[in-house]
């Protein structure tokens, strides 16, 4: 889902941001995601055109903005310019367009001090680890409160404790809804599967890892959502960020506001978990 094609928006990224499907001078792939501070180092090791400067930065300094068509630049081409001395170096990084949205408030964000944020619906949860464990078949707890998830950036790592045949069951819903909800479904047991649905409607499913082999570890999920498409994506933690698993559309249906739930189905007293659950708007 691209940014507004404005110049405002552009000028808000700030170090932090991700630029998306970044290229070089000749076209060539720089990389597919990258922090803007990252991409500003990677620029100094190649060679750019050295053209006149319109609005140069201070010695040493890089800058990105978008070009209106009456200097350098097509109009909508993302710019960037470095100034060593007196030598100006300046690229057309990608179009406005192949951005990623950028999402930088936090609506919502849990590391689990403690379960403040959260009520039990079914069974007890426990937060004397430093995440929501769930324990017992059945066992469902929610936020106290609804969250805006119209346009959105949700993350968090969760984990299944467990790989009997048929249990170890782990639903982690951060739109809840009783018919058009977005859930993330981890089995360990006979299916050995993590997949990502809308309501009833499984959008994805993937084996790319084997989940019952590990049961106990952490694994991360992102899911950006716009109004009626969305993204999904999941890893193991600590390792390198994938490109997105599953990109498409969900039902008009789904709620712009909504609470956040986590479920555990067929457990046992090893439990699942959810920690750093964090929505971004």
């Amino acid at each position: 889902m691209p940014k507004e094609s404005t110049y405002a928006a552009v000028t808000a990224l700030t170090m932090g941001d991700y630029l998306r499907s970044v290229v070089g001078p000749a076209g060539t792939p720089l990389t597919r995601n990258i922090k803007i501070e990252d991409l500003l180092t990677m620029l100094g090791t190649i060679g750019f055109n050295e053209q006149g400067n319109p609005a140069s930065p201070a010695d040493g300094m890089g800058k990105i903005w978008l070009a209106d068509g009456t200097g350098i630049g097509n109009a909508g081409d993302l710019m960037y310019m470095a100034r060593v001395g007196s030598d100006i170096r300046h690229t057309a990084l990608a179009l406005f367009a192949s951005m990623d949205k950028v999402f930088s408030t936090t609506e919502f964000s849990d590391t689990f001090p403690n379960g403040d944020n959260w009520t039990d619906l079914n069974g007890t949860a426990d937060y004397t680890s430093g995440y929501l464990k769930q324990t017992s078949d059945g066992a469902e707890a929610e936020t106290l409160s609804s969250y805006d998830v119209s346009s959105c950036e949700i993350s968090a790592d969760i984990k299944q404790h467990g790989a009997a045949s048929y249990a170890d069951q782990l639903h982690f819903t951060p739109v809840y809804d009783a018919s058009y909800g977005l859930t993330v479904f981890m089995h360990t047991g006979s299916s050995n599967k993590v997949e990502f649905q809308n309501g009833g409607t499984v959008l994805f499913s993937t084996q790319k890892y084997d989940f019952a082999a590990d049961a106990g570890t952490w694994f991360y999920v992102k899911i950006v959502r716009d109004a009626n498409t969305a993204k999904f994506k999941i890893w193991r933690t600590g390792d390198s960020e994938p490109d997105w698993d599953w990109e498409g559309n969900i039902s008009a249906s789904t709620p712009t506001t909504a609470k956040m739930r986590m479920k555990a189905t067929y457990t046992d007293a090893n439990g699942t978990g959810l920690d750093n659950v964090l929505i971004m708007t």
